[in-house]
């Protein structure tokens, strides 16, 4: 009798520990082998190209290359490639920013290493297990966002907010989400961005007309 083929997984996180917690957690199942993994989009991009991968799992904020342009990239060079996005975030913005990249399946990174699992096994069946319920970008969209630096409209909306010189108190009134969640979304969009302060922020978002 034929031995079942393992389901090879790719793992992309900048997150060191919970990457290799993950990767752990998967390689003690007897239908699962992590064949590569990386810290950025571009990683994944250069193991998408040298290896042969059934499942990708993928962070949505990274540096170098985000998550979301790693996705269409994967997309259109390895259509067949079944990706999962693994987030911090539980917000239906991300949720609905991974559907429209490509992204089979969402899950933060509270939901626990079970429902991942699930979920891994499912994609690889055929299942889309997110959909998303807004337009797709058109190529208009892309130019104005850059592509690789896609904000979400809650990220868009910090972001005017922080060009009225507000402080982290003042956004988490404005936009009615508590101060811890103004901070986690002002780092992600710093990072998109590719600047470290408020001012830089600001700045490039006049620039590109954000």
């Amino acid at each position: 009798m034929k031995k079942a083929e393992k389901i090879r997984v790719g793992l992309v996180d900048d997150h060191v520990l919970f990457r290799e917690g993950l990767k752990d957690l998967l390689m003690n199942q007897p239908d699962f082998e992590v064949v590569a993994e990386g810290g950025d989009g571009k990683n994944a991009l250069r193991m998408a190209q040298k290896n042969t991968l059934d499942v990708l799992i993928i962070d949505l904020c990274m540096p170098q290359m985000g998550g979301v342009s790693a996705i269409r990239l994967l997309r259109e060079y390895h259509p067949n490639l079944k990706i999962i996005v693994v987030s911090m975030y539980e917000d239906e913005d991300h949720k609905a920013e991974a559907a429209r990249a490509g992204s089979a399946g969402y899950h933060s990174k509270m939901d626990g290493a079970a429902a991942i699992i699930r979920t891994i096994r499912k994609v690889v069946k055929g299942r889309k297990i997110i959909e998303s319920t807004q337009a797709e970008f058109n190529e208009a969209d892309l130019d104005a966002f850059e592509a690789i630096n896609i904000l979400t409209l809650t990220e868009q909306k910090v972001l005017e907010e922080l060009g009225q010189g507000l402080a982290n108190k003042e956004l988490a009134v404005h936009l009615a989400m508590s101060e811890r969640t103004v901070k986690n979304h002002l780092n992600t969009i710093f990072k998109k961005m590719g600047v470290k302060t408020r001012v830089e922020a600001v700045r490039k978002g006049i620039e590109k007309k954000w």
